[in-house]
This record gives C-alpha cells, structure tokens and sequence, in this order.
C-alpha cells in the first residue's frame, strides 16, 4: 500500500525533516520525495510504502493533521490563505503510484497560475410552472428555483473548501422564459423576469440564464443576481 503525503505552504525550516521524521517513526518508507519553492511558497509531494508501516492510513492521517496544526500549516477542509486558500498537509492512500511531476505540476497550477473552476451550473426546468395567470406563474418559478437550488452555492463553497480550487461562479440554467410564459395570458414577461431575479437573490448564484441548447429557438434570458 502505498500513500501520497502533500504539504503545501508557506515556507519555513524543518518542513520536510518533521514529516520524514513523523514517517520514520511509524515504520513508513519514502520512496519518492519531490519539492519547490517559488515565492517563499512551499511544495513538496511524499510517496510512501506502508507495507510494513506500524499504523493505518487513517491514523497517519490524524498524525499528520496534527503536525500540520503543529507547523501552521491548516488541515482540509479550511484552506483559506495564500491565493485563497490555506496550506495543508495531507496524507492520502493511493493503489498506484503517482507520476510526482504531474502532481506537482496540479500543485503549480493553483499556487502559480490561480487555476479555477470557471463554473458549476443547476439546470431546472421551468416547464411545470407554466400557467394562464402571470402571477402565478412568477410565483411558481421563484418557488421551485429557490427550492431546488437552496444549497447550491453552500456545496459549490464546501467543494471549493474540500478541493482547494476556486469556483468562480455559481449559476442556474432555467427553461428559455418564452416556452414557460408562452401559456400566460399576458402581453408582457417583465413579472417573471423579476421573478428569475429575486430568486437569483434569494439563493446567491451569480446569474441566472436560459438553457443553451435552446437559446437559438428562443432569446435567452440573463438576469445577473
């Protein structure tokens, strides 16, 4: 069994001697070892054989959160500092052995080049709101968005928290509001406009807009929040 160890922070002495210590103690073996530091910024990922280890990955886990505790460097999921997010040490089970570089590079990207997720978008279809009155119609689509993206925006940050990348933006993709309000007896949309508006508000995405798939059969309908 083999683990993959990652620290990432700010630099400082007696980094990569207290963790090689904390493995050498519990009979863990370092077979890979790769490091940089840019910017007084600080990456190292560990590969280690835990065959003959006298703890489990689990416990190595713990022990290796309380040294990052111990160096300053914040255990998962509160990585908040340097470039939006916390350093951390992490050890980690792995059935194969990593190429180090390509982790490193990963590690690069975030620290170096602010690699993000542009978006993650909830799609929801508005069909079954359609109704003759206008009103009721706002009402049901500001209901049912609201009902169904009520936690979007707190996973979209837990993932952020739990992956250590950004989510830039947090947005809803509806039913193109000409197929939904073609029912309503009304000679204008504003009322469910404002309705795609003040749920946007209510749930905190960042926009709201029209499926694309179908923005060249109908006008799309953005509403930033």
């Amino acid at each position: 069994m083999r683990i993959v160890m990652t620290i990432v922070g700010l630099d400082k002495v007696g980094i990569i001697a207290r963790a090689s210590d904390l493995l050498a103690q519990h009979q863990v073996n370092i077979l890979n070892i790769n490091q940089n530091i840019t910017d007084n910024f600080f990456n190292m990922v560990l590969i280690g054989d835990m065959n003959k280890a006298s703890i489990s990955v689990e416990e190595l886990k713990d022990k290796a959160s309380a040294l990052g505790k111990e160096l300053g460097l914040n255990p998962r999921p509160e990585r908040r500092n340097l470039y939006g997010y916390a350093p951390d040490l992490i050890a980690e089970e792995v059935s194969m052995l990593y190429n180090t570089n390509d982790i490193l590079e990963t590690t690069r990207m975030i620290t170096e080049n602010n690699l993000d997720v542009r978006t993650i978008t909830m799609g929801i279809s508005l069909r079954d709101c359609a109704d003759p009155d206008i009103s009721v119609c706002a009402r049901k689509i500001y209901d049912k968005i609201t009902r169904c993206a009520k936690d979007l925006v707190k996973v979209g940050t837990s993932l952020e928290a739990e992956l250590g990348v950004p989510i830039i933006h947090k947005r809803i993709s509806v039913t193109p509001i000409s197929l939904v309000g073609e029912a309503c007896r009304t000679d204008t949309y504003v009322p469910l406009a404002k309705a795609l508006d003040d749920a946007a508000k209510a749930v905190g995405v960042n926009f709201i807009g029209a499926s694309a798939p179908l923005w060249k059969k109908a006008a799309p309908m953005v509403i930033p929040s």
